[in-house]
């Protein structure tokens, strides 16, 4: 019995460590403003915190928090992590659940309300500079009504090319940033209940011997 609880416990942890994406909150960003990825060990900002800021005053905003714009591999590894598995494939229904899941933990940026996209809901956010010193636009664009999305992360709507000024300037209110940091430190829970875990199958394997 006590075997199986060490066990319990050990498997509860990993369960967790493995969560996938999460939201956290964060004292000073917000509650829920924060998107864990702990299979990349990487936090994501919400894309409303960012909305309507140029590619300079996003990193200015947030570099004190540790953010910084995530390159394309980097954004690419988050849709992979939601489930995501038509990306820069063009329209597809597969991506649509995802797509839901993963907008409603970094909010969706929802524009371009025509009369013929009235169910668009859309994520467009720009990724860090590349050599020639532009930033792509990742995005996710899905429709509710017909139940399909695409999803691009490496897309040819950039700012900066042969404009470098444009990154100080340019915003729009549909337009967000894929803002990112590292994890420095274990999650307390998923570390602590690693530990009981341990402890327990240690003590379980201790008294088995001493009684053997």
């Amino acid at each position: 019995m006590k075997l199986k609880f060490g066990l319990m416990l050990l498997a509860l942890s990993i369960n967790v460590a493995n969560a996938g994406l999460i939201s956290v909150d964060d004292l000073v960003l917000g509650d829920g403003k924060i998107t864990r990825d702990t299979n990349a060990q990487l936090e994501w900002l919400d894309l409303d915190l960012t909305a309507n800021l140029s590619w300079n005053a996003a990193e200015s905003s947030y570099a004190a928090f540790g953010f910084s714009h995530a390159t394309v591999a980097q954004v690419e590894s988050l849709f992979i992590s939601a489930g995501i598995s038509g990306i820069d494939t063009g329209t597809s229904a597969v991506n649509y659940t995802p797509s839901v899941e993963l907008q409603d933990l970094i909010t969706c940026r929802s524009g371009f309300n025509s009369t013929t996209s009235s169910s668009l809901c859309t994520s467009y956010a720009f990724t860090a500079l590349d050599s020639s010193g532009r930033s792509e636009l990742s995005w996710i664009n899905r429709n509710d009504t017909l139940g399909v999305s695409t999803v691009i992360a490496n897309s040819n709507n950039f700012i900066g090319t042969n404009k470098p000024s444009a990154l100080d300037t340019y915003h729009h209110t549909t337009r967000s940033h894929w803002m990112v940091r590292s994890i420095e430190v274990p999650e307390p829970t998923s570390f602590s209940l690693a530990v009981l875990g341990l402890l327990s199958l240690s003590l379980v394997k201790r008294r088995t011997n001493k009684n053997q």
